[in-house]
């Protein structure tokens, strides 16, 4: 079976840590993905998806911890993202409880479409930065 997202070099930051936490969400939306099809039981679902949830909020205080070490000039910016994926997600699961017009596949879509577009289009800024200090240090 084809990886719902595959990890490519794209996806690097720069940052071993960051870049090992994005390898293991990746790692958790194929997981979810893999269950559907396999008839896996709500229940398991349920479990797959609040580990993930779980995950990626330590993921962003570990990501938001690094940014104020760094002094990250976009921070505040950057934190509203991960606030504002926290809400969206925490409603699309309500929504999904309660069996209302959302689907399980289409809420890890939504996921993945997320996670992807934020590491290229945000968290290489962090990466950016942190080469950016290492340069000028040398």
């Amino acid at each position: 079976m084809v990886a719902f997202v595959k990890w490519v070099k794209d996806f690097s930051i720069g940052v071993v840590g960051i870049d090992n936490q994005h390898k293991r969400m990746v790692s958790m939306i194929n997981r979810l993905h893999k269950s559907i099809p396999a008839g896996a039981v709500d229940s398991e679902i349920d479990l797959v998806l609040k580990s993930l949830v779980d995950y990626t909020q330590y993921h962003f205080a570990a990501e938001e911890e690094l940014m104020q070490e760094i002094q990250f000039p976009d921070y505040q910016r950057h934190r509203r993202l991960h606030l504002d994926l926290t809400a969206q997600v925490t409603d699309m699961m309500v929504t999904l409880k309660h069996g209302k017009e959302l689907t399980v596949f289409e809420l890890i879509t939504f996921l993945k479409r997320w996670l992807v577009e934020h590491i290229i289009k945000e968290d290489r800024k962090i990466g950016d930065a942190i080469a950016a200090r290492v340069g000028n240090a040398l």
